[in-house]
């Protein structure tokens, strides 16, 4: 419920994202939680720092962005089952790449980015109580 508040206040549009970023980094105990939403936040951070950097010094046309675009796919699949930064940091190169191939400009990326890096932050109080106790299959059984 704080997600889509602050989703609704963010000036961005597509306020659904911080719920549904917060329901996805949601994990049963609060330091898994904080460690995949911090995950999250730095592979997305260094994926657009990294891919920004490119499109600004290379400046590459469609052709060559959407090449750029299809490598950072095969990197997410490629870092699937190796961690979540990984994988969040090529996502983020892919969008990057990917919006020149459908005509958005650079001036329309950058604001995209920034919109993608505050709608990722971590929110801590939309961590519900329950989140933090254990699973019942982990649950302590009676004698």
């Amino acid at each position: 419920m704080v997600g889509d508040l602050i989703g609704r206040a963010l000036p961005f549009g597509h306020g659904y994202w911080v719920p549904l970023v917060a329901v996805l980094i949601l994990r049963p105990g609060f330091s898994h939680t904080y460690g995949r939403a911090a995950a999250r936040l730095g592979g997305t951070v260094f994926g657009l720092i990294i891919s920004g950097t490119i499109v600004q010094l290379a400046h590459p046309g469609p052709l060559a962005s959407g090449t750029l675009s299809v490598i950072c796919g095969g990197l997410i699949l490629l870092f699937m089952y190796t961690g979540y930064a990984p994988v969040q940091a090529a996502g983020s190169a892919y969008t990057v790449f990917a919006l020149p191939v459908a005509g958005v400009g650079l001036d329309q990326s950058l604001p995209e980015a920034r919109r993608t890096a505050c709608c990722t932050a971590p929110d801590p109080s939309s961590s519900p109580p329950w989140r933090n106790s254990p699973p019942p299959w982990n649950a302590p059984r009676p004698p």
